[in-house]
């Protein structure tokens, strides 16, 4: 038997993803699980035990011509076509979702369904599931067991870090000083979303807490300039430097992972960096 689970999301949300993949397998453990996301959000899962196979979309830079699109385009779904799936599932909404469940031919498909195209939608699902009003992660759980008809049980998410992102994160921590078994908080205080964000003034007196219970702060942040210049502008607010490390726009996102598996506390205001 061969699964193939869809999802063409934010880091975040494939990150909260995971226990819902994880479930599929306890499932049917004899199963060959395929999982398809986007190139970008795909290093918060690729070291689960339990995916067989990855299969990345990557996004064109802008600008890219319409030639080179199509034919990017072509290539993705010409190589799912040549698997043959037994059963499709759909954890996101957009048309992406739809088209590759539809072009996979699988056996049976099942996905969410709402809006506008919920006409369309229930003729590519062989189960069209209609979204319940919870979060995220309670969601994609849904999606599982309405597909497979088995029971809900709580789930909880895992990070899986591999030797490698725990090597890298080990040496640039030793750069910045601090300690193989030095205790420190990672606070990473943005979000994709800026709306999720607490004001900048909020961050000085919490990392200021920290420090006096005797742990380093390490501060990170993606490449954007906006979020860069939020991080520098807590430090602006700050009285106290010492033993706060800024990584703001310097790390690579299984850095990342690597860092937040080594601290003895993650502080964060959204659901993935």
């Amino acid at each position: 038997m061969r699964i193939l689970a869809i999802k063409f999301k934010q880091i975040g949300d494939v990150l909260l993803w995971e226990p819902a993949l994880r479930r599929i397998k306890e499932v049917f453990p004899e199963a060959e699980l395929h999982v398809a996301t986007h190139e970008c959000s795909a290093p918060v899962i690729k070291n689960a035990p339990y995916i067989d196979k990855l299969i990345l979309y990557a996004r064109l830079p802008d600008g890219s011509s319409t030639l080179k699109k199509f034919l990017h385009e072509f290539s993705f779904y010409r190589g799912l076509r040549k698997v043959s799936y037994d059963l499709v599932l759909c954890f996101s909404e957009g048309d992406r979702t739809l088209l590759t469940s539809l072009l996979t031919r699988g056996k049976y498909r099942a996905g969410l369904v709402f809006g506008k195209k919920e006409k369309w939608q229930k003729k590519v699902y062989h189960r069209a599931i209609l979204p319940p009003p919870t979060h995220t992660v309670l969601r994609d759980f849904f999606i599982v067991c309405k597909a497979l008809d088995i029971d809900f049980i709580s789930p909880q998410v895992r990070l899986y870090v591999d030797e490698e992102s725990i090597d890298k994160a080990d040496r640039i921590l030793k750069e910045a000083g601090i300690g193989e078994n030095e205790p420190f908080v990672c606070i990473h205080p943005v979000a994709k979303w800026f709306l999720k964000c607490w004001p900048a003034e909020y961050y000085p007196p919490i990392i200021e807490w920290f420090l006096k219970k005797g742990l380093k702060v390490v501060i990170t942040a993606g490449r954007e300039k906006r979020e860069i210049e939020f991080v520098e502008k807590i430090f602006t607010l700050m009285k106290k430097r010492r033993g706060v490390i800024n990584f703001a726009g310097k790390l690579e996102l299984e850095e990342l992972i690597g860092i937040i598996s080594k601290s003895n506390l993650f502080f964060g205001i959204d659901t993935a960096p």
